[in-house]
């Protein structure tokens, strides 16, 4: 009973006499709502654990539902006047963040990544490309001069004045 009255309402010092005040989330909201700064990070020390717990169920990794939460809070500073009482404002919130996790999953699926420690012995073998600079260079230097050899009566046949083609005339 106490940790559900704890989680419904908060602690929050106001002013400098001392004198601690007890506010709803709704009434934390209406404070927010004119502009009440502390209200707003009361706020967010109160749900920013837990919504990073929810999130992360969505997405399955943490840091990007730390950024989801991050993202949350400030479309919660940037629409504020947005919510109304008729709702519990913990809705309110957890739909804004269930919202932005759902957009994330959504640009996961538009972008096709294939992690190498998800490739199993099934998949189709990955070649990994080489670090050393100039492979491909070579490859295509090789080729080119092969080629250069196989045809070079042509070319002589064909240009007779130019057959050094290795000056490049």
């Amino acid at each position: 009973m106490m940790n559900q009255t704890s989680s419904i309402s908060s602690i929050m010092q106001l002013d400098n006499t001392g004198k601690n005040y007890i506010y709803t989330d709704e009434q934390l909201m209406a404070r927010f709502q004119k502009e009440d700064e502390q209200a707003y990070i009361e706020l967010v020390n109160r749900y920013r654990d837990r919504l990073i717990n929810f999130v992360y169920r969505y997405v399955g990794d943490f840091d990007i539902s730390e950024d989801i939460v991050q993202d949350t809070m400030v479309k919660l500073y940037q629409k504020k006047h947005y919510y109304k009482e008729i709702a519990k404002f913990s809705t309110w919130l957890y739909t804004i963040a269930k919202n932005l996790a759902n957009t994330e999953l959504r640009k996961r699926k538009q972008r096709k990544v294939t992690l190498l420690s998800r490739i199993t012995k099934d998949d189709k073998p990955y070649d990994i490309p080489a670090d050393q600079p100039g492979t491909d260079q070579e490859i295509q230097s090789d080729i080119v001069n092969k080629i250069i050899s196989d045809h070079n009566g042509a070319i002589t046949f064909l240009y007779p004045e130019d057959h050094d083609v290795s000056r490049g005339k």
